[in-house]
């Protein structure tokens, strides 16, 4: 694999990474194969998944609380 091949997955991932670190938690990576690029990006998905969840129910328990 070249750094150019490398280049549009990394690309990709830094994308969806910089969009969670500002607040999207809607950020998505969208990589296809099994290599560790695409592991990250899953992973990445995962994560995103976790702290939208996450927020969804803190911002429910507090509702609740008031």
């Amino acid at each position: 694999m070249t750094s150019q091949t490398r280049e549009q997955p990394v690309g990709l991932l830094a994308e969806a990474s910089a969009a969670l670190a500002a607040g999207r938690l809607d950020a998505r990576v969208a990589l296809g194969g099994d290599d560790e690029l695409a592991r990250l990006g899953t992973t990445i998905n995962t994560m995103a998944a976790n702290l939208e969840t996450s927020l969804q129910w803190s911002t429910l328990f507090c509702r609740c609380s008031e």
